[in-house]
């Protein structure tokens, strides 16, 4: 007999004999899954009788217009036990809290699997968060029950296996976190039909070849992470254009060549760690606010179109790039503070005198005929050699 159905048989029992307290509301199936999770995980405060005073349990009534089948009764609405050190299995028994709409596990040392009865919980109406345990194996295709759930964040855990197509039934989901895990395959083409998304993190994973044209179907993203993967192959240059409202892009660390993309309004651009061949020049959004394009293979001058952005952070060191600085780039009375780095590039010519108004600048490792006086200075930047 699994200790998880001892523990919850032996509840049941001592509920009989000795019955419960006058505050205690909750009806039998909540109590006796709180007890289960009482005994396996031993929560800080968690003493005595289920309770809603135990810390992390938070009680009251249920919303009828999002939970139809809910009475008037006192129910278990959040369960949070973020941080609290707990350890072990997520037993299955959890799915007898089935009035929870928001469930926070995070950042504790859970391990196993996720139980496949979580699916059950169809009332979840905003978060599950999962992310940095120690949880294997892969996502339970019984999460695509819960049509209601807002956000789901899986990430920091090592979790293998394919995205589950049922995910695109969860038709109110507004975040998918499940960076850091050991997931591969392909984004299933019915992620298409996720139509409120605006945050997707599939960084550091195991996803490979080309970029999935399913993504870019999901145009009310706002934040999109693929970086740290195996991606391959060109981007296509319209690809920020699909998107109505992007704020940040994570490219980086794959394997993705041709054009750097840009075109469309992200403020922030992550593309580092790629083999990129040449600079976006036309059709960058002004909200441009930070862009990285780090150890490519960049080649060319930098355009002198830039100068007319209120970048604050530009980085495209280790390249190929050749030429002046324009002028421009660094006397943009926009870009204060200003992070600019140009190390280990091709370089040439004068470096501008507006570089020493800037926060934080490096431009080592280059061939610059002439340096303003600034770049002698201690603690204010490199620009050697010159």
């Amino acid at each position: 007999m699994k200790l998880s159905v001892l523990l919850g048989f032996c509840f049941l029992l001592l509920s009989f004999l000795f019955g419960w307290p006058a505050h205690a509301q909750l009806s039998e199936r909540e109590r006796g899954a709180l007890f289960v999770l009482q005994q396996t995980w031993h929560p800080p405060g968690w003493l005595g009788q289920p309770s809603c005073e135990w810390p992390g349990v938070t009680c009251g009534t249920c919303d009828w217009s999002v939970t139809p089948r809910c009475s008037n009764e006192t129910h278990v609405l959040i369960l949070k036990l973020t941080s609290t050190g707990i350890s072990g299995r997520i037993p299955p028994e959890i799915a007898g809290l089935e009035y929870v709409g928001s469930l926070y596990l995070d950042q504790n040392r859970l391990n196993g699997t996720i139980p496949p009865e979580l699916g059950d919980m169809w009332w979840m109406d905003d978060d599950i968060f999962l992310q940095h345990n120690e949880l294997v194996g892969e996502i339970p295709a019984s999460l695509g029950n819960l049509r209601y759930l807002a956000a789901l964040d899986l990430s920091f855990n090592q979790l293998s296996g394919s995205l589950p197509a049922s995910l695109v039934n969860c038709s109110r989901l507004e975040q998918l976190v499940l960076n850091q895990n050991q997931l591969s395959g392909e984004v299933p083409a019915s992620y298409a039909n996720m139509t409120v998304i605006s945050q997707l993190g599939l960084g550091g994973n195991r996803f490979k070849g080309p970029i999935p044209p399913v993504i870019a179907e999901m145009k009310h993203l706002i934040n999109l992470d693929l970086g740290k993967n195996q991606f391959s192959g060109t981007v296509p240059s319209d690809f920020f254009q699909h998107f109505e409202q992007l704020n940040s892009i994570d490219l980086s660390y794959n394997r993705f060549t041709g054009a750097a993309p840009y075109r469309g309004g992200a403020s922030t651009v992550y593309l580092q760690h790629n083999a990129f061949t040449s600079l976006p020049e036309d059709d960058i959004d002004f909200s441009l606010a930070s862009l990285d394009a780090s150890y490519n293979k960049l080649s060319g001058t930098i355009p002198e179109t830039y100068a007319s952005y209120a970048i604050e952070t530009l980085i495209l060191s280790h390249n190929e790039i050749h030429g002046e600085i324009p002028p421009g780039l660094v006397n943009n009375t926009k870009l204060k503070p200003y992070v600019l780095k140009l190390d280990n590039n091709r370089l040439t010519g004068p470096v501008p005198p507006g570089i020493c108004q800037l926060q934080t600048y490096d431009l080592r490792n280059n061939s610059f005929t002439e340096c303003p006086t600034c770049c002698s200075a201690s603690g204010n930047g490199f620009c050697a050699p010159c």
